[in-house]
């Protein structure tokens, strides 16, 4: 599908690079700048960030090792590339002002969980009665015409905060 990144892609590598060596005195290696230009042609042309699917398409030019060498094994600083993206958005859409939004949902689970991350019990309020749920945290920016996700995480409630209540107020 292609031998070599896409031009955009590639000058939003090199921009974010750019911001980066703003805040600290090293960037991106010109192979780093490479392979990330490569991923992000991938996943635009693919659709999904999907490391073996993205070498087949490449048609060889950047193995399956590489990337996958370059994800997981590199010296990249991933937040900081997060940090650079979100400044490139704002810069592009001339945002001076955002608002954050805090979104938290409990999401009910089945009785029988064992392989997701981040389920506790809790008190299922039309019942009267426990079920097991997840509670998905999203931070969100808002500005003039547009909204995105900065950030996500699972709550989980603390332990020795949760004793405390069983001992202050035992029916719950």
């Amino acid at each position: 599908m292609f031998l070599q990144a896409l031009p955009a892609a590639t000058a939003l590598v090199f921009s974010l690079n750019e911001t980066i060596q703003f805040f600290q005195n090293s960037g991106l290696s010109k192979r780093q700048q490479r392979n990330l230009a490569m991923l992000l042609t991938g996943m635009v042309s693919i659709g999904t960030l999907n490391i073996t699917r993205i070498s087949f398409a490449c048609f060889g030019s950047v193995s399956l090792a590489v990337l996958s060498a370059f994800i997981h094994r590199a010296s990249i600083p991933w937040v900081k590339i997060q940090f650079a993206g979100l400044l490139h958005i704002l810069r592009s859409f001339d945002v001076r002002k955002v608002h954050l939004q805090i979104d938290d949902t409990d999401l009910g689970r089945s009785k029988r969980i064992r392989s997701l991350f981040g389920v506790f019990r809790t008190i299922h309020k039309p019942t009267n009665g426990f079920q097991n749920a997840q509670n998905l945290v999203l931070l969100t920016a808002s500005a003039f015409g547009v909204s995105f996700p900065v950030a996500f995480s699972f709550y989980q409630p603390d332990p020795a905060l949760t004793k405390w209540h069983n001992i202050v107020d035992p029916r719950n």
